[in-house]
């Protein structure tokens, strides 16, 4: 159980990695159109579902106890 409890914490570590990640190259790439910092609403959209993800991984690790 340990092990599982380990595996799934590195999983919500390189999700958030992926997260910050995904924001930084948006961010970056909406500066370059020129269109400020608007984000779209696909954008929004895959962003939400990233953390929905996230938050349903965390959510087991709470089950390990």
């Amino acid at each position: 159980m340990a092990k599982q409890k380990r595996d799934t914490i590195q999983e919500i570590e390189d999700d958030i990695r992926d997260i910050i990640n995904f924001v930084e190259i948006k961010r970056l790439e909406e500066l370059e159109v020129g269109e400020g910092k608007k984000i779209e609403d696909d954008t929004a959209t895959e962003l939400i579902d990233k953390l929905k993800q996230l938050a349903a991984k965390i959510g087991r690790v709470g089950l390990f106890k």
